[in-house]
């Protein structure tokens, strides 16, 4: 039995281990207190189990960290399903390399194995329903009330299995998330508004959709969730307006939502509230508590003030897509509406919909335009 020291440690190698090369920054938010799994980590280092690899692009210092062989061998004697995995990943891509937009790569694809491991969605490959046509092993079998996530990895194999002369490997997916009814893709777009080609990600979109339905999963939408740091990327793609003809991000219809989540703790709670029905619903029975719900569900607005005179949406989840398609004069009420945002979306919110809008903080306080 290991002790707790060796199962935080053990937790760290594996995340390292997997994502071949993780952000230095992420190790807080793999569970535990942030600075006790820092102090994990120079632990590790300490003890030969992890390397640090530095790299500097535009004046900004990039550190990943890399297992070694002895972290390995850790991981090896402790969990031999766990290491078997670990290898199996090292064939598809290449590991201890220098080239740095790869490393960022590795990194995108590391930021949303955390997100969706914090909303407690399942990853492991032996845990949820495989993909592959030709499966070996125990999976388990599909349960329309757990949240399943898959990632770029594990959707390119099962996409080559299907069709050898198709690759998506260009596309910048990170994976997508899936529960009954609504299937997720989830891009990383970091601190800038990211180069995306709009065709090869259409056309990946496709075989996604093509394969998750071949395995028996039911979905009637299609969203889109955007994974950045702080809000000035958003603001950047909501400038650009809805299908744009551009080589970057854009809001399109091609998607029934474009959701934007910040890139930490608070954006892992937003992300679970639109996954989540269960948590959705308690969420949004708190926000509006102070409102007049109507007893049956409105597409134009989720409630009313306490004088009916404005129309209540809330916005805490960011959709973008609406946010930009927001009727900001609703026939049969005499002001504009109400949008219910958490404290620090309120700027990002108000600086995308223009001051004629009202933003409302969702423990009850309001942003003064």
């Amino acid at each position: 039995m290991r002790s707790d020291r060796d199962s935080r440690l053990f937790d760290l190698l594996w995340w390292v281990g997997y994502c071949g090369d993780f952000p230095v920054g992420l190790v807080g938010r793999i569970g535990g207190h942030e600075d006790w799994n820092r102090h994990v980590m120079y632990g590790a280092c300490k003890r030969g189990y992890l390397e640090v690899y530095r790299a500097e692009k535009k004046g900004r210092v990039v550190k990943s960290l890399r297992i070694t062989e002895a972290g390995l061998d850790f991981i090896g004697n402790c969990d031999s399903d766990r290491y078997n995995l670990i290898l199996a990943r090292q064939e598809l891509d290449a590991r201890g390399h220098g080239n740095l937009d790869k490393i960022l790569r590795s990194h995108a694809l590391a930021h949303g194995l955390v997100m969706a491991n914090a909303i407690g969605a399942v990853t492991l490959p032996a845990e949820k329903p495989s993909l592959k046509i030709n499966t070996v092993g125990n999976y388990a079998t599909r349960d329309p009330n757990v949240t399943y996530y898959y990632t770029a990895w594990e959707l390119r194999e099962a996409i080559r299995e299907r069709s050898p002369n198709t690759s998506p490997k260009t596309a910048r997916i990170l994976g997508v998330l899936i529960r009954e009814g609504t299937l997720y893709f989830l891009y990383y777009t970091g601190l800038t508004r990211m180069y995306l080609r709009q065709n090869t990600e259409s056309s990946v979109k496709s075989y996604i959709s093509t394969l998750l339905t071949a395995r028996g999963f039911h979905y009637d939408t299609t969203s889109q969730v955007v994974i950045g740091h702080g809000f000035e990327p958003a603001k950047k793609i909501a400038r650009h307006g809805i299908n744009s003809n551009s080589k970057y991000l854009c809001v399109t219809t091609r998607f029934n939502n474009f959701y934007y989540v910040t890139d930490d703790v608070e954006g892992e709670r937003v992300l679970k509230s639109i996954v989540d029905p269960a948590t959705r619903k308690e969420t949004n029975d708190r926000i509006l508590s102070g409102y007049l719900v109507p007893e049956q569900t409105n597409r134009a607005y989720d409630a009313l003030t306490p004088d009916t005179a404005q129309p209540v949406i809330l916005s805490y989840q960011f959709d973008l897509q609406e946010l930009l398609l927001l009727n900001t004069d609703p026939f049969g009420y005499p002001k504009a509406p109400v949008l219910l945002c958490y404290d620090y979306q309120v700027n990002a919110i108000q600086d995308i919909v223009g001051p004629t809008v009202e933003v409302r903080i969702i423990n009850g306080g309001q942003y003064e335009t």
